[in-house]
């Protein structure tokens, strides 16, 4: 996707609860809810 890091904390941030998971203070997006997300914005 070429996307950098501040770019990455930027849609992370946008879209906490649909694809982020918080363990602790670090921040992990979910693989199969990203890809679900990812392909829902393509289809729009």
């Amino acid at each position: 996707m070429n996307l950098g890091m501040t770019k990455t904390r930027e849609l992370m941030k946008e879209n906490e609860k649909i694809f982020v998971v918080k363990i602790g203070n670090r921040n992990y997006a979910h693989k199969l809810l990203l890809d679900k997300w990812l392909l829902a914005q393509v289809r729009k």
